[in-house]
């Protein structure tokens, strides 16, 4: 079985005061993985919103690392704890 190392991921709902250096920050510092592209998309009919995209480096030594990507690859989502009780909701990207 091939070994990804790279995936599309996506942030569906972020509010729009986040910026990126922060969301990249939060994702490497989870050491999900390297965060190599990024893209904000705004909400069409709700100017408080933005959705994210990134192209992301797996980090393979995170012990999660396996389950992280079977869960995406199943439909599921992964939840990042960037302050608790926040959280983000990540999916993998629909290309």
């Amino acid at each position: 079985m091939k070994v990804v190392l790279e995936s599309t991921l996506c942030i569906p709902k972020l509010d729009k005061t986040y910026k990126e250096m922060f969301v990249t920050e939060c994702i490497e510092r989870s050491k999900l993985g390297y965060v190599k592209r990024y893209t904000e998309i705004p909400w069409k009919y709700d100017e408080t919103n933005k959705r994210v995209i990134f192209r992301i480096h797996w980090n393979q030594s995170n012990p999660y690392f396996a389950q992280n990507l079977e869960r995406l690859n199943s439909g599921e989502n992964i939840k990042l704890v960037f302050g608790y009780p926040q959280m983000w909701h990540i999916y993998l990207a629909k290309n």
